[in-house]
């Protein structure tokens, strides 16, 4: 198009009220994978790490989310046409080995090669609104199923059952890093055991350790289910 050409296209444009940009600017809710301690400063997790993601609506229906990495370092779920009430995120975080006293991260060829490592993989599970169905498991290979609502206010303790390739797992750990005094919570023979609610608005995130043989080290998984009252 002549340069002329482009001027009388740009005032017809004008005069019928079109927009000369075809783009929009809007603005829609999305959730950030964290990966740190809550209340501190968080570090989004790499995209790369995530290897499933899935999501359940205010009906407890599979809902569609997309993982959609910021720059190289943050991932957001951006929903679909339905607003998710449950999402649960899995990520590796990868192979550590002793080395002088300091558990440091190798490839998995090295940890493979020498034995002795540890695999960490995390599985979180959040819950935005609740629903009946969340009381049953969503099929993660390792989880914390509540057995009530965890949004109901009020302090005291929540029940869960802990999951591992769909079956209880007896032996699962809980402890509070930011309280010692909270003491260590195991799960019983049928992956059931008491987390302690704090009462009042706030996020509470309980993260529970499994630790299984790997080839020749130490597989850790870490199911984590996290909720935030309003």
């Amino acid at each position: 198009m002549q340069p002329l050409q482009m001027i009388r296209s740009a005032t017809l444009a004008l005069a019928l009220g079109l927009p000369l940009c075809p783009h929009e600017v809007w603005i829609e809710p999305v959730l950030l994978i964290h990966f740190g301690d809550p209340g501190k400063l968080l570090t989004p997790y790499k995209p790369e790490r995530i290897l499933g993601l899935l999501a359940r609506g205010a009906e407890g229906q599979q809902v569609p989310v997309t993982p959609l990495a910021i720059g190289d370092t943050g991932v957001i779920v951006r929903p679909g046409a339905a607003a998710p009430a449950l999402v649960a995120v899995r990520w590796e975080s990868g192979y550590r080995l002793n080395k002088d006293g300091k558990w440091q991260q190798v490839s998995a060829a090295e940890a493979l090669a020498a034995g002795g490592f540890r695999h960490s993989q995390f599985h979180a599970k959040s819950i935005l609104a609740w629903h009946a169905s969340f009381s049953q498991p969503v099929g993660e290979p390792a989880e914390v199923v509540p057995l009530r609502d965890p949004l109901a206010t009020g302090a005291g303790a929540l029940a869960v059952q802990v999951l591992a390739d769909g079956r209880p797992v007896a032996g699962a750990m809980w402890s509070d890093d930011h309280d010692p005094a909270a003491g260590t919570r195991t799960s019983d023979a049928d992956g059931r055991l008491e987390l302690p609610l704090a009462a009042g608005p706030g996020t509470q995130v309980f993260r529970l350790k499994l630790v299984t043989p790997e080839g020749g080290g130490e597989l850790h998984r870490y199911p984590v289910l996290s909720f935030t009252r309003r």
